[in-house]
């Protein structure tokens, strides 16, 4: 049976700042997945003025926001323009990909736009 995992404990808000058009999800909340191999995460959208992209990066660590989040290894990227509604991206550890230890969203939209959304995810262990 697979873990649920909560990403955002209350649903993200997005309030429409003009610049940047982009938000990386917090540290204090980024999620270690370190113990799975396989992770369904589901995009509950429930206001989107304008396209919308969520992408997820792993990295080693959680404690400094030194911007190598990015040159992480990229897990799901393609999300791509998703709207108001639900969205769902699978996550496969095999043989020749991995995942490093935590979890993090990055939210790119319009300058000007706003965006409310919750993140779940389940996960099947290592092993079972």
């Amino acid at each position: 049976m697979a873990d649920i995992i909560t990403m955002t404990p209350i649903p993200a808000w997005w309030p429409g700042a003009t610049s940047p058009a982009t938000a990386w999800q917090p540290l204090q909340s980024v999620v270690d997945i370190s113990a799975y191999d396989e992770i369904n995460i589901t995009i509950y959208m429930y206001r989107a003025s304008a396209a919308v992209s969520l992408d997820f990066y792993t990295d080693l660590q959680n404690s400094v926001d030194d911007g190598k989040w990015g040159l992480a290894a990229l897990l799901a990227k393609g999300t791509g323009a998703i709207g108001e509604g639900v969205t769902q991206l699978q996550i496969v550890t095999t043989g020749t990909t991995s995942q490093l230890r935590y979890l993090r969203w990055l939210l790119t939209t319009t300058p000007g736009s706003s965006v409310a959304f919750s993140i779940f995810l389940s996960g099947r262990r290592k092993g079972s």
